[in-house]
């Protein structure tokens, strides 16, 4: 299994709530059109602890917490 790294880590602090969105790209795409946040793959981290991934999650905890994201 390989390791991924983050084309982008996006840091919030919410409600005292220490919040990370990490971009990745999907497996094999490293043109510049898969690198646009909605063809990425965003992993989500609170409190450092794993709580999600994928847009329908991002989007939940997004919105619950008031966190403008790029579409």
């Amino acid at each position: 299994m390989g390791v991924e790294k983050a084309q982008r880590i996006d840091p919030y602090l919410v409600g005292g709530e220490y919040i990370e969105a990490m971009y990745f790209a999907k497996l094999g795409k490293a043109d510049s059109a898969s690198v646009v946040d909605r063809n990425m793959s965003p992993v989500v981290v609170v409190d450092g602890k794993l709580v999600g991934w994928g847009w329908k999650q991002w989007d939940s905890i997004a919105e619950s917490k008031k966190i403008p994201v790029s579409h």
